[in-house]
């Protein structure tokens, strides 16, 4: 299959679904293709790239940048110049449109191009537990006029598949949006198991390097720093289990702000809060191979690549992270509850049997079900079913 990937924005080493799908879409034989633009949102200056190039190509994917009008209408959104022309030169049966209401999707929709009856075309949803927000009037017109009154109605008629990329996404499509179960497939947010996988190695040097011995134990969080991921209560959770535990330590992966209360700077003096920066996706393997237990503690993120590494992870009780412990491979608190955060940590602090029964479950269930090379079959699955 030709399987054109339309998105509005493309980071290199970083862990999103536009890093996966389309890799492996090549890998198993597709010719495949990605449109993004030349520059990088302001809200992710931080995250570097190694390549800025028109084209290029990594492993068997095409990568084209275009040039773009940066308008900036709830976040900052492309309008692509030259889009035709590049769908024309690839000639695609598959069109696979990166979120629903970003620019590029609705700019693909305003050309004739869905009207050709050779290409079938997917919009996906990204819709999680801490990025869909709707209190300012602007965004309600938005999303409940314009998209849902007006675009929606567009793809069915032009019968555009709607994938959902995880369980509340699904749900929200059909209850906010309108749009019916059978119309809407299922292609969860993979895990990487090419670039993550434990290393004994590196959890020594690394431990060494921040004098932290093996029978230690350490809960790690990685992604940006921002209010969605509730930051706040798992700082909250982890103050009281240092005050309980000595040996216990919390590694913050990533960039962002946090709290500079006198009792956190002192963690961090203590090195008892490890703060690295952020890291490459192909670095991140290191980091997790030094922890014991991953935390999510608010919206779906990367942490969750930990499962990879053999690691039990604590989620909150969102539907949207919920396939994460689908083989009964980590613990459940309730999202907002600092105590029950703190019970859950509780139970891996004195429980060594479970964290390792319960990375062996993850290992199991990235291997069957969450590897982005089982995602990207399942793609092509629905690309053929529809």
């Amino acid at each position: 299959m030709r399987i054109l990937h339309i998105m509005n924005w493309f980071w290199e080493g970083v862990g999103y679904q536009e890093n996966y799908l389309p890799f492996h879409q090549a890998g198993l034989g597709n010719d495949v293709r990605a449109v993004c633009s030349k520059d990088y949102p302001n809200y992710r200056k931080f995250i570097k790239s190694n390549n800025q190039d028109v084209n290029y190509h990594d492993r068997s994917l095409t990568i084209k940048r275009l040039e773009s009008l940066l308008i900036r209408f709830v976040t900052e959104q492309n309008w692509y110049l030259g889009l035709k022309k590049e769908i024309n030169s690839f000639n695609p049966d598959i069109v696979h449109l990166h979120h629903i209401w970003d620019l590029p999707t609705i700019q693909f929709l305003m050309t004739n191009y869905i009207n050709k009856d050779k290409i079938k075309v997917f919009v996906d949803n990204h819709i999680d537990n801490g990025n869909f927000f709707y209190e300012k009037m602007y965004k309600r017109i938005y999303y409940f006029g314009f998209i849902k009154r007006i675009i929606i109605p567009l793809m069915m008629r032009k019968k555009t598949t709607f994938i959902a990329v995880n369980p509340y996404s699904r749900y929200c499509l059909n209850s906010y949006f309108g749009i019916p179960q059978d119309k809407i497939k299922l292609l969860l947010l993979g895990i990487d198991n090419d670039k993550m996988f434990f290393s004994q190695e590196a959890r020594k040097q690394i431990r060494d390097n921040y004098s932290i011995h093996e029978k230690d134990l350490v809960f790690v969080f990685s992604g940006v720093f921002e209010q969605s991921k509730l930051l706040a209560d798992l700082i909250g959770a982890f103050k009281i289990i240092a005050r309980k535990y000595s040996h216990v330590f919390l590694l913050m992966i990533g960039q962002g702000l946090l709290p500079e209360d006198e009792e956190f700077q002192t963690l961090r003096n203590q090195g008892r809060v490890i703060l690295p920066g952020w890291k490459r996706t192909d670095e991140l393997y290191r980091w997790y191979s030094m922890a014991d237990v991953g935390v999510l503690p608010g919206k779906l993120g990367g942490i969750k690549d930990i499962l990879a590494v053999g690691r039990p992870l604590i989620i909150s009780d969102d539907l949207a992270v919920a396939y994460l412990l689908e083989y009964g491979n980590g613990l459940v608190f309730k999202r907002g509850s600092v105590e029950g955060l703190i019970s859950v940590m509780e139970k891996y602090i004195t429980a060594e049997d479970l964290r390792n029964q319960h990375g062996q479950q993850s290992l199991r269930l990235v291997d069957e079900k969450l590897s982005w090379r089982n995602i990207a079959l399942k793609s092509l699955r629905i690309y053929k079913e529809m």
